[in-house]
């Protein structure tokens, strides 16, 4: 490792701490047979990305009060870049059969699991990253005959998706001989500096009493029960119900005049005075579409949304919009809490979409954030960060076998604003005509948690929706995806 002398000490904050324990990795799979690809173009762009922005070449290490990044300022050390070519020679990939993104399309996308995305090795938990002396990023790239998937592995409780986009957005710009900014390497932690202001301020009761609560359906992992109940859930998802990752693509055409009807009718009942935005019809669209055809729906059901604190928080001398940590709080989708299948199956889109929109704009004060911070030192530490909730399956009220019973708990990370997907892989041989490779496929993996979905978007193509749910359910979006295909072509046909 660089000597302390020629490296600087990044901290990290208790919510990279709290999703420390997970990696996340991503798969850019592109319509390229061998030699499409310049690979050796990639990994340069790769080692000029890494050069520029030093936290890229840092270690993570274990430090009093959590954890934080030692990056190099001086000479890069060996080891900074880890990048593998694996050469499947004439072998087809998972994805020969897939169809193209087309916005007139949708379907489920097969993900073949993280061997092909992540190398051997490469740890996932701050932890195991600090004792490997593992750098930050590493990259996997797999040349099929009819395919290469380019799989990029970090630590979770270094990058959220915004963070995570940074890097995928400077090496585009790499790619392209294109300028970009990296990220200030600061040895105080700028959020934790600003939420130390937030967290000073005196608000009036009114305001704190117009502040849903925070992180609903998250939990401490102390006491260790906490854990055992998402461990048994987990198992019991994946053993009893087939709960596997999956991926879901839905075309523009598709589901654009749906939002548009949403958009409109709130609108219309409203006289104009609220909106709902292309995300709140989104995400009710997605539940709905996943318990629509579940043949054994939970009685209740909450989902923790994700919303980043960026914005919210930065102020006139302080922009945090290039912050590349963990900067997110969790909202509730719906309220009342838990919310009952069956109301959310009958309820309009539309008044679904309206509530979210008012819950979602309760959680972005300033008085919700120190909520938050409340929260997470009553119910967190370095040691024992935040876990989803969870019930035990045996100890739900019954039926729980076959049929639904209890409540389950979900998490939506709505990733559309960072922009991951879009890295343009410029087609060996094609520099003179500009000519890229067709993205077939765009993957989100590694969090290992069963009813987790994280949505991206692709501009002008459609949005993929990628977690981990029962099979069922992946089954019930896909008949879901079919209903919006047979609805366009019936406004079509009038």
């Amino acid at each position: 490792m660089t000597a302390p002398s020629d490296s600087v000490l990044l901290p990290l904050s208790p919510r990279d701490a709290a999703i420390g324990g997970v990696g996340l990795s991503l798969a850019f799979v592109l319509e390229a047979r061998p030699g499409d690809l310049d690979v050796e173009a990639v990994r340069a762009a790769v080692g000029r990305v890494v050069a520029k922005w030093r936290l890229l070449a840092g270690r993570v290490e274990q430090v009093p009060d959590g954890y934080a990044v030692r990056a190099p300022t001086g000479e890069l050390p060996s080891g900074s870049l880890v990048f593998e070519v694996v050469d499947k020679g004439t072998e087809p990939s998972p994805f020969a059969s897939l169809p193209p993104l087309a916005a007139t399309q949708g379907h489920l996308i097969p993900l073949p699991g993280l061997a092909l995305i992540k190398a051997p090795g490469v740890p996932s938990s701050l932890a195991e990253y600090a004792k490997k002396d593992w750098p930050i990023t590493s990259w996997l790239v797999t040349v099929f005959a009819d395919a290469t998937v380019v799989g990029l592995s970090v630590p979770h409780g270094v990058f959220d998706a915004t963070g995570l986009a940074i890097v995928t957005k400077a090496l585009d710009a790499e790619l392209h001989g294109e300028s970009w900014t990296a990220p200030q390497l600061c040895t105080e932690n700028q959020l934790e500096k600003r939420l130390g202001e937030v967290e000073q301020l005196v608000f009036s009761q009114p305001e704190k009493e117009a502040t849903p609560p925070p992180m609903v359906g998250w939990t401490g992992a102390w006491p260790p029960q906490n854990v055992a109940r998402l461990l048994a859930d987990g198992a019991y998802e994946r053993m009893w119900h087939k709960a596997e990752d999956g991926c879901l693509f839905v075309g523009k055409e598709l589901l654009a005049p749906l939002v548009k009807e949403v958009k409109e009718r709130v609108a219309r009942e409203t006289d104009g005075e609220e909106f709902v935005s292309e995300g709140d019809v989104l995400v009710n669209w997605l539940f709905q579409a996943v318990y629509s055809n579940d043949p054994c729906p939970p009685e209740s059901f909450h989902v923790s949304c994700a919303v980043s604190l960026r914005d919210l928080v930065s102020t006139p001398t302080l922009d945090l919009s290039s912050y590349p940590h963990n900067a997110v709080s969790g909202y509730s989708l719906n309220s009342p809490l838990p919310l009952a299948t069956s109301t959310f199956l009958r309820t309009p889109l539309a008044s679904l979409a309206q509530q979210h929109r008012r819950l979602l704009a309760a959680s972005r004060t300033l008085p919700a954030v120190q909520a938050l911070l409340e929260w997470v030192r009553t119910h967190t530490s370095a040691a024992w960060p935040a876990v989803p909730q969870a019930e035990v399956p045996w100890l739900r009220p019954p039926p729980w076998g076959t049929r639904g019973g209890g409540t389950q708990y979900w998490i939506y990370s709505d990733q559309r604003a960072a922009g991951m997907p879009l890295v343009r892989w410029p087609k060996k041989g094609g520099e003179e005509t500009g000519e890229e490779l067709v993205l077939k496929a765009f993957l989100e993996l590694g969090t290992s948690l069963n009813q987790f979905v994280a949505v991206n978007d692709l501009p002008g193509q459609g949005w993929i929706f990628t977690g981990m749910m029962r099979r069922a359910r992946w089954e019930s979006a896909r008949q879901a995806v079919e209903g919006l295909k047979r609805r366009v072509v019936d406004a079509q046909t009038c």
